[in-house]
C-alpha cells in the first residue's frame, strides 16, 4: 500500500516534466539528448548529457542542457542529485531560479526530505507561474513531515489573505484535526464537501465528518454517520458517482428526515457538472428532498456559445464563484433551458452571447 502511494505521488508531482519543448534546442550539440528524452529514454539521456557537457564546457546552452539533467535524474528517481543540481542552477542561473527551486524542492521531496522541501519552496514566488504548485507541494511537504501545528497556521494565514483550493482546504482540515481543533477541522471539512467538484475529497471530507466527535457528541447525526461508515469501503474506491448514489439511495431508507441525503444529492450533481454530464446532474438535483440551497452556498455558472452554421454548440462551461443550477441546451440557434423542479432562479437569457443564471434561491 505504501508502495501505491508513493507511485501515486510521484505520478501527481512529476507532471510538469512531463513534457519536453519540441524545439527546445533548436541546434546545438545537445539535440541528441532532446531526442532520447522525448523518447522517455531518460536513463540514456542522463548518460548523454554528461558525456556531451564535459565535451563543450562553454557551450551557450549548458544552463538548459543542464536543467534537462535534472528532469532526466527525477524521473530515474536520483532524488539526492536532481535536488543538488537545482540548487546549483538556482545560484549560477537565476534567469529561471523558481523553475529550479521549485523542481529541487520537487526532487528533496520524492526522496523523502520534507522539511527541508518545504523550506526549497518557501522560496518560490508566490505570483509567479509555479507559485500554485509550490504552495501546493509545500503544504504536503508540511504534511507529510507531521508538522501539523505549523501547517494549520500557514494554512490559516494564507486563508485570510485568499481562500483556500478544496484540495488545500483539506490538508489544512487535517492539520486542524491532529492538532485537537475539532471545530475548525469540521468546519473545513464541510466546506470541501460543499465546494469540491472532485469525488476523491468529497468522499474523502465526507468520511473524516463523519469519525469526528466533540467529546461524547458526533459531528453527523448518529443515523447518517453510521450509514456512511457502513459504506466506507464503496466510498474509498474508485467507483467515484457510483458510490455516491448508493450512499444516496442508503440515506434515504436509513435516514430519510436527515439533510445529508440532499447534500449527498448536490455533491453528485456538482461533480457530474465538472465532468459535462449534465443530464447526470440534473437527475441528481431534481430528486424529491430539501433544496441544497437550505446547506450550501449559493451557485452560479454562465456559458458561452459558438456559433457554427445552423447549429449553437456549446464552446465552454466556465465556473465563477458559484457553480450551476441549470442545464442548457442550445440546439439549431435555440435556447432551451431545463431547471430542476425544486429550484427558484431568475434566469438572464442573451441569444448568440449565452446564459447568465442569477444565484438561486
Amino acid at each position: 500500500m505504501k508502495r501505491l502511494c508513493a507511485l501515486l505521488v510521484f505520478a501527481q508531482v512529476s507532471t510538469a516534466s512531463a513534457a519536453v519543448p519540441e524545439a527546445y534546442f533548436e541546434d546545438g550539440p545537445f539535440q541528441p539528448a532532446q531526442r532520447l528524452i522525448r523518447r522517455g529514454a531518460h536513463r540514456q539521456a542522463v548518460s548523454t548529457l554528461r558525456r556531451l557537457l564535459r565535451a563543450h564546457p562553454d557551450a551557450a546552452q549548458r544552463p538548459q542542457a543542464r536543467y534537462l539533467l535534472g528532469l532526466s535524474l527525477i524521473h530515474i528517481e536520483r532524488y539526492d542529485e536532481a535536488a543538488r543540481l537545482f540548487k546549483e542552477l538556482a545560484v549560477s542561473y537565476p534567469v529561471l531560479k523558481d523553475e529550479h527551486l521549485f523542481h529541487g524542492g520537487r526532487a528533496l521531496f520524492l526522496w523523502g526530505n520534507y522539511l527541508q522541501a518545504e523550506r526549497v519552496l518557501a522560496q518560490v514566488d508566490p505570483k509567479g507561474p509555479q507559485g500554485l504548485q509550490a504552495r501546493r507541494l509545500r503544504a504536503r511537504s508540511l504534511s507529510r513531515a507531521t508538522s501539523f501545528e505549523r501547517l494549520s497556521q500557514w494554512l490559516g494565514k494564507q486563508d485570510q489573505a485568499q481562500p483556500l483550493e478544496p484540495d488545500m482546504r483539506l490538508l489544512w482540515a487535517n492539520a486542524q484535526h491532529r492538532t485537537g481543533d475539532v471545530l475548525g477541522a469540521y468546519r473545513s471539512y464541510r466546506q470541501v464537501w460543499q465546494q469540491t467538484q472532485d469525488a476523491g475529497q468529497a468522499t474523502q471530507a465526507l468520511l473524516a465528518m463523519a469519525g469526528l466527535r466533540f467529546g461524547e457528541r458526533s459531528m453527523l447525526a448518529a443515523a447518517e454517520a453510521a450509514v456512511v461508515q457502513q459504506l466506507r469501503g464503496v466510498l474509498t474506491g474508485k467507483q467515484g458517482d457510483a458510490g455516491l448514489a448508493r450512499l444516496e439511495d442508503r440515506l434515504a431508507r436509513r435516514a430519510p428526515q436527515g439533510g445529508l441525503r440532499a447534500e449527498v444529492a448536490f455533491a453528485r450533481g456538482r461533480i457530474a457538472a465538472r465532468s459535462r454530464r449534465f443530464r447526470t446532474m440534473c437527475a441528481a438535483w431534481a430528486r424529491p428532498g430539501p433544496t441544497p440551497c437550505s446547506f450550501g452556498p449559493r451557485w452560479r455558472w454562465s456559458a458561452r456559445e459558438r456559433w457554427s452554421g445552423s447549429a449553437n454548440r456549446t464552446q465552454r462551461w466556465r465556473s465563477t464563484s458559484k457553480p450551476p443550477c441549470v442545464f442548457l441546451t442550445a440546439p439549431r440557434r435555440r435556447m432551451r433551458c431545463f431547471v430542476p423542479p425544486r429550484f427558484s432562479c431568475a434566469l438572464v437569457v442573451t441569444p448568440r452571447l449565452g446564459l447568465g443564471v442569477r444565484p438561486c434561491c
